[in-house]
């Protein structure tokens, strides 16, 4: 049985040093969509992807007058899932499109970006896309994406093999381009699990070790309620072939009363680092729309209130990751957590939280005491106003607070359909 720590204390405040600098609405989008945000000094990125096709909108801080973040180029890709993820690293902008048809369909590709904002008229310039060398149908390579240094490491979550499926190749980041330099591969003897499936959902590189989750792994390919759902944890080791081993594979074995094994799908939601701690998406409820292999497509659908069953799992770095270790948030129980709505930093976590009891959605900081570990949270962003449903993604570097809310409804201002508005504070 896994043990589940409360946090010790929890304060809550409203914040005083972040402040709303502008509240962009990007118009309507498909009710099946999927959203992506990348933010870089002057610059943020909004990838939305679905079935239809995708766009990714390029805004600059002073586009516009002072802080005025307008948008200076906007894509449109019309294969399904164009824009699912994206890398901002200087002038550099990847765009992950796991459902072209490079190979056959959703085989996927990596579109590859140069930022110029001195040239006005076009400030983008586009290289050869990148794709997997041998390429085939259904790999949805592009499907997450992760930069640490000049590595850059991105999932073909589709790519099958003997009860497994999914691969993470990773590309030294060259000035002329993306060369790859090793993968990491799922061995069906890794884990006590059976079937590992979606190897690659979230990835996440630092120091010494890349975690890689596999969300949809568990024991019976017909069943979806089997999925529990596995995280794998890689050291280098010179004397592998590729450079990594399988230090652990983590999973929660806990068992329901009906004997049954609880359905996590552990890293569903993303993987982060903050304050010391492993973060670990922890949902316990199937969302999504059933793709045409056993990984579902991710979309973050407008909701009126947040998911109960979701939580995020803290695991202390250092030493053995133990799921029996470490913290679980939300500490709140009337808090519900947006399925994509956090994001981790190295000296803070941020939490789109729905608070049940109020029925008002928030932002909240949550700190970690560095000497009795607890968490607390010394800053609440509260929702704009009663249309905002912060369920989607939120990203924070620096001074800057990028969240995402879902308008929708004809009292907001989208009848019969959705719109999505950026909303960006600075401090």
């Amino acid at each position: 049985m896994v043990v589940i720590l409360a946090c010790a204390s929890v304060i809550h405040t409203r914040a005083q040093e972040w402040n709303l600098q502008r509240a962009m609405d990007l118009g309507p989008v498909p009710m099946d969509a999927h959203l992506d945000l990348a933010l870089e000094n002057d610059l943020f990125v909004v990838g939305i992807s679905s079935a239809s096709g995708g766009s990714v909108r390029i805004h600059r801080r002073n586009e516009g007058g002072p802080d005025q973040w307008e948008p200076i180029a906007v894509l449109n890709d019309p294969d399904p899932w164009a824009a699912h993820s994206l890398v901002l690293r200087g002038d550099l902008l990847l765009v992950g499109s796991p459902g072209s048809d490079v190979a056959g369909a959703y085989s996927g590709k990596v579109r590859v970006f140069r930022i110029d904002t001195s040239q006005p008229n076009q400030p983008l310039s586009e290289s050869q896309p990148v794709v997997l060398a041998d390429a085939q149908a259904e790999d949805r390579f592009g499907y997450a994406m992760e930069l640490a240094g000049d590595t850059l490491w991105v999932s073909a979550i589709g790519r099958s093999a003997f009860h497994v499926n999914g691969v993470v190749q990773a590309f030294s980041v060259l000035e002329a381009g993306l060369a790859p330099i090793s993968a990491l591969s799922p061995r069906w003897t890794d884990s006590q699990l059976p079937f590992t499936r979606g190897f690659g959902v979230a990835v996440l590189p630092r120091a010494n070790r890349v975690l890689v989750a596999a969300p949809f792994s568990g024991f019976d390919t017909t069943l979806v309620d089997s999925d529990i759902g596995s995280l794998h944890a890689y050291v280098r080791d010179a004397t592998e072939p590729n450079g990594w081993r399988v230090d652990t594979v983590l999973f929660d074995h806990t068992l329901q009363e009906d004997c049954g094994y609880a359905r996590v799908q552990l890293g569903r939601w993303g993987l982060g680092y903050s304050q010391g701690c492993l973060v670990v998406d922890h949902s316990n409820s199937f969302s999504g729309v059933q793709g045409n292999s056993l990984v579902p497509w991710p979309v973050q659908p407008p909701s009126p209130e947040g998911c109960a069953a979701c939580g995020l799992r803290l695991i202390p770095w250092e030493g053995t990751l133990d799921l029996e270790g470490g913290d679980f948030l939300p500490a709140d129980p009337s808090w519900e957590r947006a399925t994509s709505g956090w994001f981790a930093t190295d000296d803070a976590l941020f939490v789109e939280w729905f608070d049940s009891s109020d029925q008002t959605w928030h932002t909240a900081q949550h700190q970690r005491d560095p000497v009795d570990g607890t968490w607390s949270v010394p800053y609440l962003i509260d929702e704009l106003d009663v249309c905002d449903d912060l369920s989607g993604p939120l990203v924070v570097k620096g001074d800057v607070l990028l969240r995402t809310a879902w308008r929708s409804g004809d009292a907001c201002g989208a009848p019969g359909a959705a719109r999505v508005e950026v909303q960006l504070f600075q401090r």
